[in-house]
């Protein structure tokens, strides 16, 4: 079964008709910039480049490339299509550099790159197409940053981020009203216009809240919950239908990501750390049981073992929409667990027997649960692979998508109270996360994204989990989109080496 489905093409909006509006008055506060002094963003690239030079970047698979722009002024990244690669570069950048010097470098320098699978994509480098560039890599990461963290208010941005295929900063609104006064802003902020890929996407949340999770061992895909009987007790209760004893207890609702063995050999499943903090209302909480509740006697899998806390208020980026820090925010929204002696787990992902394409839904049966072999970046799947990306989750099965880019910040809010208990919500952000065009559902958080190998089945690769939906009030939704932490970012955040999902270690 395929369920991974060709690129589809991001649609832009006019700038023409949408850039009517006035641009507001710029505030005073952070980054402050006066009318008529204002710094152009793609100024700030050079600090860009320093900073991936150092090793401070902390951009993944994209630090590798700014890297390469340090030695190849202008350089815009690759991708491949038709089998061939294709080399952005800005002619303009001093010192010039002939078509073979260009290749010659990028050939000994994915020589040494850590990826097979990386290696193996450019094995014809030194025959790659030299396309002209606007805009260096590091010209566009300065771009969404200045994005990011604009200093005049922009209501209705829910997010951005780099596309090295497009040479564009795709830019995200809550619709084309937002979506027109933003843009109408962006020089006055330092954005240039034909830098930017206009999007209407509605804001992320949280995906907490069939797949049930019913099926022994345990595997990638399926629903799980965290609860605390100390925190809130739980109650014995009989199943009328099957007489069966079941227990049970307030909790929130995921589901399980990959199973994963560390450098130092221990396993660990995987979800995302909001389901344990926001049960418990504590940042960064550990301890609490994650349950497949729908099994006879509650069946605990383990507790949750590893959650770095969010950062917090001045620690976090400078919210455009609110003109202050974010209350809350993370590179990768990530915890995991540690099986109880005796729980039965594989390493495989389940799939749906009709996966949801187009803005639907997948079907409730599972198809299979498939091995892994192995993590790619979301770059390499995109401009290498030309794949659509995947994910499983109880909530709405397996559903995939193209990706609408591979790294920018995605805003949000998030609340920190108990299941039975109302919320405050508090700002929040995703930082370094992937966006993709595919439907997901309000107990989807955790659910392993995948893809699949050059002939797009199984085996597949773990390319992050989820972590937030735009969620949908009908189906099919076209302006659906599904928020993932990247398997970099969630190596670099839990600290602890390198954390492998292969179904065939031993």
């Amino acid at each position: 079964m395929k369920i991974l489905h060709p690129k589809t093409a991001l649609w832009f909006f006019s700038l023409g008709l949408i850039s009517a509006c006035a641009p507001d008055n710029v505030p005073s506060g952070p980054n402050l910039m006066v009318p008529g002094a204002i710094r152009l963003a793609v100024l700030d690239a050079p600090g860009l480049i320093s900073a991936a030079r150092g090793g401070r970047l902390g951009r993944g698979e994209e630090d590798f490339l700014v890297r390469l722009e340090d030695r190849l002024p202008g350089f815009g990244g690759l991708y491949i299509a038709d089998g061939e690669v294709r080399v952005y570069m800005k002619s303009s950048t001093p010192p010039a550099h002939s078509p073979s010097a260009i290749r010659g470098l990028l050939v000994a320098a994915y020589a040494t790159h850590p990826n097979l699978r990386n290696r193996e994509a450019v094995a014809n480098l030194a025959r790659a197409t030299i396309l002209p560039a606007r805009y260096s890599l590091a010209e566009l990461i300065a771009i969404e940053n200045r994005i990011a963290s604009s200093p005049v208010s922009l209501p209705g941005w829910t997010g951005a981020g780099a596309s090295i295929s497009s040479n564009r900063v795709v830019i995200m609104f809550e619709d084309s009203v937002t979506l027109a006064h933003g843009l109408a802003v962006m020089e006055s902020i330092g954005v240039p216009l034909d830098a930017l890929a206009p999007m209407v996407i509605r804001q992320a949340q949280p995906a907490y809240m069939t797949w049930l999770e019913t099926y022994r061992p345990t595997r990638a895909g399926l629903e799980v919950a965290v609860g605390n009987d100390t925190r809130i007790p739980g109650y014995w209760w009989y199943d009328g239908k099957t007489g069966a004893p079941r227990y049970f207890t307030w909790a929130k609702t995921c589901s399980l990501g990959f199973n994963v063995r560390s450098t130092s050999g221990a396993d660990y499943f995987m979800t995302a750390a909001h389901c344990a903090n926001t049960y418990a209302g504590i940042n960064g909480e550990l301890g609490d049981t994650v349950f497949q509740v729908s099994r006879i006697n509650g069946g605990p899998i383990g507790p949750i073992v590893f959650n770095p806390p969010y950062d917090q208020g001045a620690a976090c980026p400078f919210d455009p929409g609110s003109l202050k820090s974010y209350d809350y925010c993370t590179t990768a929204d990530v915890a995991l667990g540690a099986y109880f002696p005796g729980i039965w787990f594989e390493r495989k992902v389940a799939t749906a027997g009709t996966g949801g394409i187009n803005g639907r839904v997948g079907s409730l049966d599972i198809h299979g649960f498939w091995p892994i072999n192995g993590f790619l970046s979301p770059e390499y799947v995109d401009t290498g692979l030309h794949h659509d990306l995947a994910k499983s989750g109880y909530a709405s099965s397996t559903t995939s998508g193209p990706i609408i880019f591979t790294m920018g910040p995605v805003r949000s809010s998030i609340c920190f109270n108990r299941a039975d208990q109302p919320c405050a919500q508090s700002t929040f952000l995703w930082r370094n996360a992937t966006q993709i065009r595919a439907v997901c559902s309000g107990g989807d958080s955790g659910a392993p994204v995948f893809t699949g190998n050059p002939n797009n089945g199984a085996p597949y690769a773990a390319v992050g989990i989820l972590v937030g939906c735009t969620g949908f009030t009908s189906l099919p939704c076209a302006d659906c989109a599904t928020t993932l932490a990247r398997w970099d970012m969630i190596e670099a955040r839990l600290g602890i080496g390198q954390l492998r999902p292969e179904t065939n270690l031993p």
